[in-house]
């Protein structure tokens, strides 16, 4: 005779209004993700992205963890050497189907210990070797897409260091879209789902973004 877990549908009910994924849940009380997913479309009735906007998410606050000194230095270094990342991907015909956002800073090889000192402090990111670099050398980059490394760690940075180039302009249009793409996946833990109301959005801001960087405004 086969045995079941028994449920304990209080707990998950309150779990779920907390905002834990159902594979959090799944692996706290050792029950199937597909059945805690079924069990809210059933009985809870629970919207998770709207339950996350409504109720969790105001309260949220992150502060970045790094000194001033590191703080200031790397806003405007980014500021010379960063990159925001606006990208379009999986085109179906004539249409894209996903996005990415992200930041890197891409150098010559041979200061890659100006890498090294960003990711021992920001902790968060990943240094790649990279091939030749504008001209006979070697690079190195450190990049993030994590939507979660990115609004909790990258965008407090900027925020309270302020970028003072153009590059402040693409952190305020990033950081509208990294808010929606957050609380979307409750935050950066559950696949994201595109809407087309997004992608109109991502279209919008990043073409922005593109045709800053294409044509410059002189003062």
């Amino acid at each position: 005779m086969s045995k079941h877990k028994t449920v304990n549908q209080n707990e998950e009910r309150k779990m779920i209004l907390q905002g834990f994924a159902y594979h959090e849940i799944a692996n706290i009380t050792k029950v199937s993700a597909c059945s805690i997913s079924d069990r809210n479309k059933r009985i809870y009735k629970i919207d998770l992205i709207s339950n996350f906007r409504n109720n969790i998410f105001n309260k949220l606050e992150f502060k970045p963890k790094v000194t001033d000194s590191f703080g200031y230095w790397f806003s405007g270094y980014f500021d010379g050497e960063g990159c925001f990342k606006f990208e379009f991907l999986n085109r179906l015909k004539t249409k894209w189907t996903s996005t990415r956002l992200g930041v890197q800073i891409k150098i010559r090889k041979d200061d890659e210990n100006v890498i090294d000192y960003i990711v021992d402090n920001i902790k968060v990111g990943n240094k790649h070797q990279c091939g030749r670099y504008q001209t006979s050398h070697s690079s190195v980059l450190w990049a993030t897409n994590s939507i979660k490394d990115m609004y909790e760690v990258i965008v407090p940075i900027f925020e309270k260091y302020p970028l003072h180039t153009k590059k402040n302009n693409e952190f305020e249009n990033l950081k509208i879209l990294l808010k929606e793409k957050y609380i979307c996946t409750l935050g950066g833990k559950s696949k994201f789902q595109q809407t087309q109301l997004y992608l109109n959005k991502f279209e919008e801001l990043s073409k922005i973004v593109k045709d800053k960087r294409h044509n410059p405004i002189i003062v």
